[in-house]
C-alpha cells in the first residue's frame, strides 16, 4: 500500500511487515521519517522527528522558520549544501561543483519500464517514484521505491536526467541513503581473501565514518557490499537489526557515518572514487538498485528475509521452483587433462551413483593444456573432443543426465587469435606498464565490439554443446585499466561501470537465446558473489576452497546476506587441494549439503564404502532438496563454549527441519552442551533422526531444552577433528 496525506505531506509506504514513511518538507527537500515494524495509523510528525536547534547550526529561513539539514535526516542528501554528512548525489557542470536544491514536484506509482541495463528486482507489485528538480541548475532526479506485499525488504533507486543545454558530469551517484537514530550500533560487514570469504566482522560505530568498498573492478572478495547494522544486545534469534545490500557486482562503496548527534547515515551504490559520468542534454543515468532490509527477530531473521526476497523476486523464476542438479566437476579430477571419453566415462560413474549433471570445466578448448593460451577464442580442441561436444553432451543425455561447460568470457590469454587480431580489445594500454596474472588480460567490456564477438562466439558454443549448465568464470581484477574505445569519446571515468553494463549485457543475451540454461557465477570462487549476479545466476561457486572446514567459515559468514540454496558447495578429495586437510567423508558430505550439492572428485578412484556413502547420501539430499530450497536457514547458537558449528533449515509450515552439526577439534574436557532449535511448532511431536538414532521429542522441548551433543565426544564415530553430521526433524 502506497499512500500521500496531503495534509501532513507524508508518504505512507505499508505492507504486512514494514511501514516507511517520508515527509516533504516546506523547503521541498524529502525528510526520512520511519522505518519499522507496521503503523496502522501514522502518528504526528511531532512524535517522529527532532526539530531541536542546536547553536552553530547551518540553516536556510523558510516562512520565518529555520531549516537545517545537518539536524534532518534526510532521503537524497546532495553536496555542499548546509549539511556537512556525507553525500549520495554530487554533481558537476565544467568542472564546478553545483549546490543542488532539488525540489518536491509530484510522484507516480507505475513501475519503471527500464533499468539502464542493470539487474533488479522482479515484477514488483508496487513503486512509488517521487519526482524532484532543480530547474535552476537542470538537474532532475526521480526516486524510485519498490515493495512487495509480505516483505520487510523495500528497494531504492534513482534516475538523474540533465535538463540543461550542456553536459553535466555526475561525481558521485550512491543509490541510496538513510539516516539511523538508534544509538550505539555495530556494524556487522563480510570481509575476506582469496579462499578465505565471507569472514563475519563486527565493529562497533562511533563518532566517524567505517567505510567498506571496492576498487578491484568486481564487488571483491575482500569487502562485500553487504552491511547489517544492530545494537550489541541484538543476537541470531533476538534483537533489533537493519540491513542494506546492494544488486550490483562491480566497484562499490557502503558506509556508515555517525555525527555528533548519535544519529548514523548509511548508504551505498557505486564507488565514486572510480567513477564520472557524464549526462549530454536530457540525457539520464540509472543507479544501481539498494535493498533495504530490517528485523526484529535478530541477525537469522534479517538473513530470511533477504533470502526469501532473492528467492522470490530476483532469481531467474525459472531455476526458483523444482530441485537443481546433483553435479560432479571435472576440475579437481581431471583439472585439464580432459578428453572425450574420459568425461562420458566419469559421468557414467557420476550418474550411477546418482549425480544428475557432469560439468566440463576448464581445458576443452584449443591450445588448453595449461592456463597459458586459448582463452578469447573458444574453439573446441578437436584432439581432446575429435567429434565435438555434442557427441558428448548426447552420450551423458543418453545415459539420462545432463551436461555443463565452464567459461571465462571476460579473459583473454596473449597466446590467441583473438589477442593477435585485435590487442586493443584489452582492457589495458599495453604500450605502458602494466599487471598480468594467470598468463591473461581482462577484455573491454565497456566496447559493444567486445560484446558482440563474445555474443557470436559463445551462442555457437551453446548450440554445439546442447548444454544445460554454464560455470561463468572471472579470473582476475581490473588492474591499470584502460579502453581505447572509451578513451576516444574522452569517457574513460565511466569505464568500470560500462564493464559491469557489458558483462550483464552478455549474461542477458546468453539467457535470452539459452533461458533452459543454469548458469552459475564464479570468481575466482567468491571474489564477485553478490545480489547482482543472482538474477543473472541462482547459483554462486562461494569460494575455490573446497575444505569442508574452511567452506563451514565461508558457508555461516556468506548465510548472513545471502540464500545457502545458492551456495555452489561441493564435497572434494583428501588431503585438500587447498589446505591440505584431511576430514571424514561424512563431514564433507554434511558440510556441502547445505548449498547446490556436488563433487569436484575422481569418483572412481574412491572405494567401496565411499561410492555407497555418496550413494546414499545423493539420494537423501534428493529427498531433502525442496525443504532445503525453501525452508528459512539459521545459524544455531550453543550452549557452553564448544566450538561448534550448527545450521538448521525449517521447513515454512514447521513440519521439518534439517540440522548440521560440525565439530572442528576434538575436546577431552567436552562440558555439557545442548543444541537449541527455533522455528518449531511447540505443540507438535517430532521425530528427531541424528547421531544414527531417532527419538521422539516435542517442538518446545527441542527449542527450550535442546538436543544432547555429547555423542560428539562418547560415540567413537565422532571422536576425531572436523567432523560433522546431518540429521532431521520429521513432524508427526
Amino acid at each position: 500500500m502506497i499512500s500521500y496525506d496531503e495534509s501532513t505531506q507524508v508518504f505512507h509506504l505499508a505492507n504486512t511487515a514494514v511501514s516507511y514513511l517520508i515527509h516533504v518538507l516546506p523547503t521541498g527537500n524529502l525528510e526520512h521519517v520511519y522505518y519499522g515494524p507496521r503503523l496502522h495509523q501514522v502518528p504526528p510528525l511531532a512524535q517522529l522527528t527532532n526539530r531541536q536547534w542546536l547553536n552553530w547550526t547551518m540553516h536556510q529561513d523558510v516562512e520565518g522558520e529555520h531549516w537545517s539539514n545537518e539536524r534532518l535526516r534526510q532521503e537524497l542528501p546532495t553536496a555542499f549544501g548546509n549539511d556537512f554528512r556525507e553525500p549520495a548525489l554530487a554533481v558537476s557542470r565544467a568542472g564546478q561543483p553545483l549546490v543542488l536544491q532539488l525540489q518536491y514536484q509530484g510522484y507516480t506509482t507505475t513501475v519503471p519500464a527500464g533499468w539502464g541495463g542493470l539487474p533488479h528486482p522482479r515484477q514488483a507489485e508496487e513503486a512509488l517514484t517521487i519526482q524532484l528538480r532543480d530547474a535552476d541548475m537542470g538537474v532532475a532526479v526521480d526516486l524510485t521505491y519498490l515493495l512487495y506485499a509480505d516483505s520487510p525488504v523495500i528497494a531504492r533507486s534513482y534516475r538523474v536526467r540533465n535538463l540543461g543545454t550542456t553536459p553535466l558530469t555526475l561525481d558521485r551517484a550512491l543509490s541510496s541513503s538513510i539516516d539511523l537514530t538508534e544509538p550505539q550500533l555495530r556494524l556487522l560487514s563480510l570481509q575476506g581473501s582469496g579462499m578465505a570469504e565471507f569472514q563475519p566482522h563486527w565493529q562497533p560505530l562511533s563518532r566517524g565514518t567505517v567505510r567498506v568498498a571496492s576498487v578491484k573492478g568486481d564487488s571483491s572478495c575482500d569487502q562485500n557490499p553487504f552491511v547489517a547494522l544492530a545494537p550489541a544486545t541484538t543476537t541470531e534469534t533476538t534483537g533489533r537489526v537493519f540491513g542494506q545490500n546492494l544488486m550490483y557486482s562491480g566497484n562499490f562503496e557502503t558506509f556508515a557515518q555517525t555525527d555528533p548527534y548519535a544519529v548514523t547515515r548509511v548508504a551505498t551504490g557505486i564507488n565514486h572514487d572510480t567513477f564520472s559520468w557524464e549526462l549530454a542534454p536530457d540525457a539520464s543515468f540509472q543507479t544501481p538498485v539498494a535493498l533495504l532490509a530490517r528485523s526484529d527477530a535478530g541477525l537469522n531473521g534479517l538473513s530470511q528475509a533477504f533470502s526469501d526476497y532473492y528467492r522470490l523476486h530476483v532469481m531467474p523464476p525459472r531455476f526458483v521452483k523444482g530441485p537443481r542438479p546433483v553435479l560432479a566437476n571435472t576440475w579437481e579430477a581431471f583439472y585439464m587433462d580432459i578428453n572425450e571419453q574420459r568425461v562420458i566415462d566419469f559421468g557414467r560413474d557420476a550418474f550411477s551413483l546418482g549425480c544428475n549433471l557432469v560439468v566440463i570445466d576448464d581445458g576443452w578448448f584449443t591450445r588448453r593444456h595449461r592456463d597459458d593460451a586459448g582463452l578469447g577464442d573458444w574453439a573446441v580442441d578437436r584432439e581432446k573432443f575429435p567429434h565435438g561436444l555434442r557427441a558428448v553432451s548426447d552420450a551423458l543425455h543418453a545415459l539420462g543426465g545432463q551436461m555443463g561447460i565452464w567459461i571465462e568470457p571476460e579473459s583473454i590469454n596473449p597466446d590467441s587469435d583473438l589477442f593477435r587480431a585485435h590487442p586493443e580489445w584489452v582492457a589495458t594500454d599495453l604500450k605502458r606498464p602494466h599487471s598480468i596474472t594467470r598468463t591473461q588480460y581482462l577484455l573491454d567490456m565497456a566496447n559493444p565490439a567486445v560484446i558482440d564477438d563474445l555474443t557470436t562466439k559463445l551462442l555457437a558454443v551453446l548450440a554445439d554443446a546442447n548444454a544445460d549448465y554454464v560455470k561463468w568464470d572471472m579470473n582476475r581484477n581490473l588492474t591499470e585499466p584502460y579502453s581505447h574505445y572509451l578513451a576516444a569519446q574522452g569517457k574513460m571515468g565511466e569505464f568500470y561501470h560500462r564493464y559491469m553494463l557489458g558483462v550483464y549485457e552478455l549474461y542477458r543475451r546468453l539467457q535470452a537465446a539459452y533461458p533452459d540454461v543454469l548458469f552459475e557465477s564464479c570468481a575466482s570462487g567468491g571474489d564477485r558473489w553478490d545480489a547482482g549476479m543472482l538474477y543473472y545466476a541462482p547459483q554462486g561457486w562461494l569460494s575455490d576452497n573446497t575444505d569442508a572446514y574452511s567452506r563451514q567459515l565461508i558457508q555461516s559468514g556468506a548465510s548472513y546476506a545471502y540464500p545457502p540454496f545458492a551456495f555452489g558447495a561441493h564435497v572434494s578429495a583428501v588431503p585438500n587441494a587447498q589446505t591440505g586437510r584431511t576430514s571424514p567423508l561424512r563431514s564433507r558430505i554434511a558440510t556441502a549439503m547445505f548449498g547446490t550439492f556436488g563433487y569436484e572428485l575422481d569418483l572412481a578412484k574412491l572405494d567401496g564404502d565411499a561410492r555407497e556413502q555418496i550413494k546414499q547420501a545423493n539420494a537423501w539430499f534428493k529427498a531433502h532438496a525442496e525443504l532445503l530450497r525453501t525452508g528459512h536457514f539459521n545459524r544455531l547458537g550453543l550452549a557452553g563454549q564448544a566450538a561448534l558449528y550448527a545450521w538448521e533449515t525449517v521447513a515454512p509450515d514447521a513440519s521439518a527441519a534439517v540440522i548440521g552439526i560440525f565439530k572442528p577439534l576434538n575436546q577431552i574436557d567436552f562440558a555439557y552442551h545442548r543444541l537449541r532449535l527455533v522455528g518449531l511448532d511447540p505443540a507438535a511431536q517430532y521425530d528427531c533422526t541424528l547421531f544414527g538414532q531417532t527419538v521422539t521429542m516435542s517442538g518446545e522441548v527441542l527449542m527450550q531444552v535442546g538436543l544432547d551433543l555429547t555423542p560428539l565426544n562418547t560415540d567413537g564415530t565422532y571422536r576425531s577433528d572436523f567432523v560433522g553430521e546431518v540429521g532431521e526433524l520429521v513432524r508427526r
